[in-house]
């Protein structure tokens, strides 16, 4: 009875295993096709469907392969990658037509940015068609392309980043549209044979160094939407002649105009209120300057070396003067003041404080003797300097300061009386005075250095002896409403492009979908190893 019920048993034993077989190898090959048929649907998906930082390259109508670069929105491209020096078609084309849109695994893509350093070093590119629709050039986008001449930018442009034309050494003319807001720093920087540019209304801000070494250019508007004018804008344009800026500009910033030696004539509006360091420095035909009425502020060596400056007018709005000014302008006779001015005062043509106990600036066409009034006790920073006709001068009992480079460059200056009450000397206070050529080689003063470091800080005036007892110093002097400092001025756009898109060769669905397909595997993996432990 035992026997018959075991020998039942294990024959319903048998068709219930090979049935479970049967369900796991069906579920096996179940979890196999489906793996597969996700992983071609994956590659499939990843072949039509590009996302933002993907690249992609595709001929325009010329036959010339262009690099695009999809954007964050996904529906829209960048011509390049915008990564260093990496550019976005062959480095000799010559010419280009940039198309308005581009279609890539048959999705139409709208073309709105050139790309950082899209076309660097191209300098065999001649010319360049900018589609309308386009709203950013982007940072270097045309750096180095020596042979550009011209270049249309459309209407729909309102970006020109920092050194989009640096160096385009032939670029001649640039029209720009009417709706560009902002020009980058050193956009068109070394862009030597541009001869005129005409800045539209639509302009707020012109970058640091944006014009700087354009060599050619004769004549500028500046627009009165421009509210922010960045240091050295126009540095060493040297064929600049005039310069009209339109009310609303507020500050004229360091350096702008410095070494436009061919600069006649500037009108200023009166929304000025500062004019910073070494604005006009350089400009060697400037004859007259208008100082508007609402300036506040004057910067160190604003005018300085502008030789055919003749006499300057310093209005009552003025509270603030750096030292050296006018330093080196070799033709000036005569600084005024205006009489209701709290803070200067002009005397027989040289200005001072309001006190008169600080001289700040003697004009450097005057030459002779000259005797400070009494009551002086500081000659300021480079107040002598350039007054190569000046021969003697005499400084009163009470004098206790004298500033850095105050008689710089005085090579005429033969005798110099230094009372005892001076207590501090700058090292550089004579400098280029003792220099061996000078007349003053061989002059005796009675105070000046108390060691030879500060004698050689002078061009080695080693004639000019100490008097003993009497103390020396270093001190730079004090120039009454000057500052040491370079003025807080809004800098300038950065040259540097934002942060490079990196872009990935897959998606993230890809990523996941290979997640997915690798889990599955490692569960068929394991169902194969139970199946064949059930065997044996």
């Amino acid at each position: 009875m035992t026997l018959k019920s075991n020998d039942v048993s294990m024959r319903d034993l048998i068709p219930s295993s090979r049935r479970s077989d049967r369900v796991m190898t069906f579920a096996l090959a179940l979890i196999l096709v489906t793996a597969s048929v996700a992983l071609v649907i994956g590659i499939g998906s990843d072949d039509g469907y590009a996302e933002a930082g993907d690249t992609f390259t595709v001929a325009n109508g010329d036959g010339i392969d262009i690099e695009y670069m999809i954007k964050a929105d996904g529906s829209t491209v960048q011509v390049g990658t915008s990564t260093v020096r990496d550019v976005a078609v062959d480095p000799s084309v010559v010419s280009v037509n940039i198309p308005g849109t581009v279609q890539y695994n048959g999705v139409t893509y709208k073309v709105v940015e050139l790309g950082s350093y899209a076309f660097y070093g191209c300098s065999s590119l001649t010319s360049i068609t900018i589609p309308d629709g386009l709203t950013v050039i982007g940072f270097n986008t045309f750096e180095g392309c020596t042979s550009l001449k011209s270049v249309d930018i459309p209407d729909s442009v309102t970006s020109i980043c920092g050194s989009a034309f640096y160096d385009c050494s032939s670029l001649k003319s640039v029209d720009m549209s009417e709706s560009v807001m902002s020009i980058g720093a050193s956009a068109f920087r070394g862009c030597t044979s541009l001869e005129s540019v005409a800045i539209p209304d639509s302009v707020a801000t012109i970058g640091a160094s944006a014009f700087e070494e354009c060599s050619s250019l004769t004549s500028v508007a500046i627009p009165s939407s421009v509210t922010d004018l960045y240091q050295e804008a126009f540095r060493g344009c040297k064929s600049l002649k005039s310069v009209e800026i339109s009310d609303g500009l507020k500050y004229i910033s360091s350096s702008v105009f410095v070494g436009c030696t061919s600069l006649e004539s500037i009108v200023m509006p009166s929304s000025v209120t500062k004019i910073y360091d070494s604005a006009f420095a350089g400009c060697e035909s400037l004859e007259s300057i208008v100082i508007p009425s609402g300036v506040k502020e004057i910067g160190n060596y604003a005018f300085s070396g502008c030789t055919s400056l003749g006499t300057v007018a310093i209005p009552s709005s003025v509270t603030v003067i750096g030292y050296g000014p006018f330093d080196y302008c070799t033709s000036l006779t005569r600084i005024d003041v205006d009489s209701g001015n709290a803070n200067y005062v002009s005397k027989d043509g040289v200005l001072f404080d309001k006190e008169m106990t600080t001289l700040i600036q003697f004009p450097a066409s005057r030459g002779g003797a000259y005797a400070i009034p009494s009551g002086v006790t500081t000659i300021g920073a480079n107040a002598f300097s350039g007054c190569k006709s000046l021969e003697t001068v005499t400084i009163p009992d009470g004098m206790t300061i004298i500033g850095m480079y105050a008689f710089e460059d005085c090579v005429s200056l033969t005798s110099v009386t230094i009372p005892s009450t001076v207590t501090s000397i700058s090292p550089s206070a004579f400098n280029g005075v003792c220099n061996g050529n000078s007349a003053a080689a061989g002059a005796t003063v009675g105070h000046v250095f108390d060691n030879e470091y500060d004698a050689e800080c002078n061009n080695g005036c080693g004639y000019i002896r100490d008097v003993p007892g009497q103390p020396g110093g270093d001190d730079p002097g004090v120039t009454p409403g000057g500052d040491d400092d370079t003025p807080d001025v809004p800098g300038g756009d950065d040259d540097t492009p934002d942060a490079e898109p990196e872009g990935e060769g897959s998606s993230n669905s890809t990523l996941w979908l290979a997640a997915i397909i690798g889990v599955i595997v490692v569960i068929a993996a394991i169902l194969l190893i139970v199946k064949s432990r059930r065997e044996i």
